[in-house]
């Protein structure tokens, strides 16, 4: 692949100049939780305590970058988003249902009802069968180890696009949780869960269930965050240049997007919002191709992507 040949070869990094793109908007988030859960809560409830602290780890983590500027640093500020997310996201299972919010899930599935005459997980409902079953939930399953791929990918390759790649996933990821605690719902498996029929598959429409039933946290729903990441993933690669990884990618990643709906996971709406904020990260970091000749030799033209 391309990305692993963009790797630096010394040491160092370019300067970053201000924040980027996702710690403006991760910050705006873990503030928002904060107080939040501060008035609605209590000051000293986890549900406050933990946005702040993530707050100040972040905050000194882009300190030692501004002052180190060494690869290390910079892959730790970049790194140090993969494990906030995974606590924020675990905790607004917790937290939100105690800040009082009313279950979005009616709204939603009006929204369907007027848009398509019915969500389209009980249209398709019918259609199911054990074979499809089967490869849509392959298709899903697949978004976990690419999650782990393509920020692998991405973090060893040279500082620039790293840091653009990071900025529109964790834009994604911040704008997606803030539409979590403001529309809060389980979905159509478990709001129209008399509805339907167990979907009968295989071992790995077993496992998928098994894996959403025991991670989810139970009011991740609106926007669909698999579709917007996925979206961002292909679309990042098309837009850098990667075109094998994309036309690779992008059966599996259709797949996906319609197992969302298949599997019952999601409302209609919540993948059309998903699409659209992954489409708006990737227009908003706006990656280069991936040539020498779009790549400054001079690190002080190497700049944040947020102010590009």
């Amino acid at each position: 692949m391309t990305v692993a040949s963009a790797r630096p070869t010394d040491t160092s990094a370019p300067p970053t100049r201000g924040l980027l793109l996702h710690e403006w908007t991760f910050g705006a988030l873990l503030i928002y939780l904060a107080l939040r859960s501060a008035i609605q809560i209590s000051p000293l409830d986890a549900a406050t305590v933990i946005p702040v602290l993530l707050l100040g780890v972040d905050v000194a983590l882009i300190g030692w970058d501004r002052r180190a500027r060494t690869l290390t640093s910079g892959r730790s500020r970049l790194l140090f988003h993969v494990v906030a997310m995974n606590v924020v996201y675990l905790r607004l299972g917790v937290d939100v249902p105690r800040m009082g919010n009313l279950s979005a899930d009616a709204w939603l599935l009006s929204l369907d009802r007027r848009w398509f005459g019915e969500t389209p997980a009980l249209r398709l409902a019918s259609l199911a069968n054990p074979v499809t079953s089967e490869l849509v939930s392959f298709c899903y399953f697949l978004f976990f180890p690419a999650m782990l791929g393509y920020q692998l990918a991405w973090l060893f390759s040279e500082p620039l696009r790293a840091r653009r790649f990071f900025a529109g996933l964790y834009l994604v990821y911040s704008v997606g949780f803030a539409g979590y605690t403001l529309a809060p719902a389980t979905g159509p498996w478990v709001h129209l869960a008399s509805s339907f029929q167990p979907l009968q598959g295989g071992p790995i429409t077993w496992l998928t269930d098994r894996i959403v039933r025991t991670g989810c946290n139970g009011i991740d729903v609106f926007p669909s965050l698999h579709i917007a990441v996925t979206t961002y993933f292909v679309g990042y690669d098309a837009m850098s240049g990667q075109y094998r990884r994309f036309l690779f990618a992008l059966v599996p990643a259709i797949g996906l997007c319609v197992a969302t709906v298949y599997l019952r996971y999601h409302y209609a709406v919540d993948g059309l919002a998903g699409f659209i904020l992954g489409a708006a990260a990737l227009f908003m970091v706006r990656p280069l191709r991936p040539t020498s000749a779009n790549i400054p030799s001079t690190p002080a033209s190497r700049l944040n992507p947020a102010s590009s």
